[in-house]
Protein backbone atom coordinates (compact mmCIF):
# COMPACT_ATOMS: atom_id res chain seq x y z
CA UNK A 1 0.00 0.00 0.00
CA UNK A 2 1.42 3.05 -0.74
CA UNK A 3 2.13 5.28 1.76
CA UNK A 4 0.37 8.70 2.17
CA UNK A 5 0.31 11.64 4.09
CA UNK A 6 3.02 13.43 6.34
CA UNK A 7 5.03 10.19 6.21
CA UNK A 8 4.98 9.81 2.62
CA UNK A 9 6.28 13.83 2.56
CA UNK A 10 8.90 13.25 5.23
CA UNK A 11 10.57 10.19 3.75
CA UNK A 12 10.54 12.10 0.20
CA UNK A 13 12.28 14.62 2.26
CA UNK A 14 14.78 12.60 4.22
CA UNK A 15 15.58 10.85 0.99
CA UNK A 16 16.48 14.27 -0.98
CA UNK A 17 18.43 15.36 2.27
CA UNK A 18 20.16 11.70 1.87
CA UNK A 19 21.13 12.16 -1.40
CA UNK A 20 22.55 15.51 -0.60
CA UNK A 21 24.71 14.51 2.54
CA UNK A 22 25.75 11.91 0.55
CA UNK A 23 26.78 8.39 1.56
CA UNK A 24 30.83 8.35 1.82
CA UNK A 25 32.67 8.85 5.59
CA UNK A 26 32.39 6.41 8.74
CA UNK A 27 29.95 8.37 10.67
CA UNK A 28 26.91 7.73 8.79
CA UNK A 29 24.31 10.60 7.45
CA UNK A 30 25.59 13.91 8.72
CA UNK A 31 24.47 17.63 8.45
CA UNK A 32 21.53 17.61 5.69
CA UNK A 33 19.23 20.05 4.15
CA UNK A 34 15.52 19.65 3.05
CA UNK A 35 12.09 20.71 3.13
CA UNK A 36 10.51 21.98 6.47
CA UNK A 37 9.19 19.46 8.46
CA UNK A 38 6.67 21.76 10.63
CA UNK A 39 3.80 19.38 9.49
CA UNK A 40 4.69 16.50 11.73
CA UNK A 41 2.29 15.54 14.35
CA UNK A 42 3.95 15.71 17.98
CA UNK A 43 4.56 12.29 19.45
CA UNK A 44 6.47 13.14 22.21
CA UNK A 45 4.32 12.00 24.88
CA UNK A 46 3.46 8.97 23.03
CA UNK A 47 3.40 5.97 25.09
CA UNK A 48 5.32 2.59 23.68
CA UNK A 49 7.35 1.75 20.85
CA UNK A 50 7.68 5.00 18.40
CA UNK A 51 8.41 1.97 15.40
CA UNK A 52 5.12 1.78 13.92
CA UNK A 53 6.32 -1.44 11.72
CA UNK A 54 9.30 -2.36 14.16
CA UNK A 55 9.26 -6.59 12.65
CA UNK A 56 8.44 -5.80 9.12
CA UNK A 57 5.12 -7.52 9.62
CA UNK A 58 3.49 -4.90 8.08
CA UNK A 59 6.47 -5.47 4.47
CA UNK A 60 8.56 -2.50 4.32
CA UNK A 61 5.93 0.18 5.42
CA UNK A 62 7.62 3.14 7.20
CA UNK A 63 10.99 2.22 6.44
CA UNK A 64 12.89 3.83 4.13
CA UNK A 65 16.63 2.17 2.04
CA UNK A 66 19.66 4.39 2.83
CA UNK A 67 22.80 4.40 0.43
CA UNK A 68 22.49 2.05 -2.28
CA UNK A 69 20.20 -0.67 -0.15
CA UNK A 70 18.20 -3.74 -1.25
CA UNK A 71 15.46 -4.01 1.42
CA UNK A 72 14.15 -7.57 1.36
CA UNK A 73 11.56 -9.76 3.59
CA UNK A 74 12.67 -13.40 4.46
CA UNK A 75 11.22 -15.81 7.29
CA UNK A 76 15.33 -16.67 7.77
CA UNK A 77 15.76 -13.16 8.61
CA UNK A 78 13.54 -13.01 11.05
CA UNK A 79 13.73 -12.60 15.12
CA UNK A 80 10.45 -13.70 15.98
CA UNK A 81 7.62 -13.24 13.89
CA UNK A 82 6.74 -14.30 10.37
CA UNK A 83 9.48 -12.22 8.70
CA UNK A 84 12.29 -10.14 9.05
CA UNK A 85 14.45 -7.66 7.23
CA UNK A 86 17.47 -8.63 4.84
CA UNK A 87 19.80 -5.39 4.45
CA UNK A 88 21.74 -6.26 1.72
CA UNK A 89 24.40 -3.79 -0.35
CA UNK A 90 24.38 -3.00 -3.71
CA UNK A 91 27.46 -0.88 -3.67
CA UNK A 92 30.86 -0.83 -2.03
CA UNK A 93 29.35 2.13 -0.31
CA UNK A 94 27.73 2.89 2.79
CA UNK A 95 23.70 1.15 3.51
CA UNK A 96 21.60 0.61 5.74
CA UNK A 97 17.44 1.38 6.62
CA UNK A 98 16.04 3.82 7.86
CA UNK A 99 12.43 5.20 9.72
CA UNK A 100 12.22 9.04 8.97
CA UNK A 101 10.33 11.35 11.27
CA UNK A 102 9.61 8.38 13.45
CA UNK A 103 9.51 11.01 16.71
CA UNK A 104 7.94 14.48 16.24
CA UNK A 105 8.29 17.22 18.45
CA UNK A 106 10.62 15.90 21.15
CA UNK A 107 11.19 18.06 24.01
CA UNK A 108 14.71 19.24 25.31
CA UNK A 109 15.88 16.77 27.82
CA UNK A 110 13.74 13.94 26.53
CA UNK A 111 15.00 10.96 27.24
CA UNK A 112 14.73 7.20 25.00
CA UNK A 113 16.35 4.32 24.00
CA UNK A 114 16.89 3.01 20.61
CA UNK A 115 17.58 -1.26 19.69
CA UNK A 116 17.66 -3.41 17.13
CA UNK A 117 18.17 -7.48 16.87
CA UNK A 118 21.03 -7.53 14.08
CA UNK A 119 22.74 -11.13 12.60
CA UNK A 120 25.30 -11.51 10.44
CA UNK A 121 25.45 -13.60 7.27
CA UNK A 122 29.17 -15.19 6.01
CA UNK A 123 29.52 -11.90 4.42
CA UNK A 124 28.90 -9.92 7.30
CA UNK A 125 30.26 -11.73 10.03
CA UNK A 126 32.96 -9.89 12.49
CA UNK A 127 31.79 -6.53 10.64
CA UNK A 128 30.42 -3.73 12.79
CA UNK A 129 26.75 -2.19 12.62
CA UNK A 130 25.99 0.85 13.38
CA UNK A 131 22.74 2.43 15.51
CA UNK A 132 22.23 5.93 14.77
CA UNK A 133 19.55 8.63 15.63
CA UNK A 134 19.42 12.06 13.90
CA UNK A 135 18.05 15.19 15.09
CA UNK A 136 15.73 17.37 12.28
CA UNK A 137 15.37 21.04 12.63
CA UNK A 138 12.39 22.50 11.37
CA UNK A 139 14.22 23.95 8.11
CA UNK A 140 15.61 20.44 7.60
CA UNK A 141 19.38 20.73 8.57
CA UNK A 142 20.09 17.96 10.94
CA UNK A 143 22.73 16.71 13.26
CA UNK A 144 23.97 12.70 14.69
CA UNK A 145 22.18 12.77 18.22
CA UNK A 146 23.83 9.55 19.15
CA UNK A 147 25.92 6.92 17.48
CA UNK A 148 26.86 2.84 18.66
CA UNK A 149 28.75 0.18 16.51
CA UNK A 150 28.34 -3.20 17.23
CA UNK A 151 30.27 -5.85 16.24
CA UNK A 152 28.09 -8.45 14.21
CA UNK A 153 28.46 -12.95 14.90
CA UNK A 154 26.68 -15.76 13.69
CA UNK A 155 24.03 -15.28 16.23
CA UNK A 156 21.19 -12.40 17.18
CA UNK A 157 23.05 -9.58 18.82
CA UNK A 158 20.66 -6.90 20.50
CA UNK A 159 22.66 -3.31 20.57
CA UNK A 160 20.77 -0.15 22.27
CA UNK A 161 21.69 3.02 23.14
CA UNK A 162 20.41 5.63 25.10
CA UNK A 163 20.38 9.28 24.36
CA UNK A 164 18.28 12.54 25.30
CA UNK A 165 17.03 15.02 22.54
CA UNK A 166 18.47 19.01 22.58
CA UNK A 167 15.04 21.29 22.39
CA UNK A 168 14.72 22.65 18.95
CA UNK A 169 13.87 19.88 17.24
CA UNK A 170 11.19 18.83 15.29
CA UNK A 171 11.82 15.14 14.30
CA UNK A 172 13.98 12.07 14.65
CA UNK A 173 15.73 9.85 12.48
CA UNK A 174 16.38 6.22 13.33
CA UNK A 175 18.47 4.56 11.16
CA UNK A 176 20.70 0.90 11.10
CA UNK A 177 23.50 1.38 9.13
CA UNK A 178 27.00 -0.65 7.62
CA UNK A 179 29.51 1.60 6.96
CA UNK A 180 33.03 -0.42 7.38
CA UNK A 181 34.27 -2.44 4.87
CA UNK A 182 31.45 -2.62 3.04
CA UNK A 183 31.54 -5.38 -0.28
CA UNK A 184 29.30 -5.62 -2.82
CA UNK A 185 26.75 -8.14 -1.59
CA UNK A 186 27.36 -7.87 1.65
CA UNK A 187 23.87 -8.71 3.60
CA UNK A 188 23.17 -8.34 7.16
CA UNK A 189 19.50 -9.81 9.27
CA UNK A 190 17.82 -7.16 11.16
CA UNK A 191 14.42 -7.53 12.95
CA UNK A 192 12.32 -6.32 16.39
CA UNK A 193 13.57 -2.41 16.21
CA UNK A 194 12.46 -0.70 19.75
CA UNK A 195 12.66 2.98 20.07
CA UNK A 196 10.61 3.95 23.62
CA UNK A 197 10.94 7.05 26.18
CA UNK A 198 11.81 6.81 29.55
CA UNK A 199 10.38 8.78 31.43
Amino acid sequence: MPLVGWRAAVIVAAAIAALLAGCGGSSGPTATTGESTTSLPDTSRQVGNFLPNPGFEQGLSDWAAYGQSHLGLSAKARHSGRVGLVLQAVTAQPYGVYDPGVIGYPGGGDRFVFSAWVRGTPTTIGKFVTLQVNGRMASGASTVLVVKYTRMTDAWVHPRVSFRTPGGFVAADAFVLLERSVAVGDSVYVDDLSLTMRR
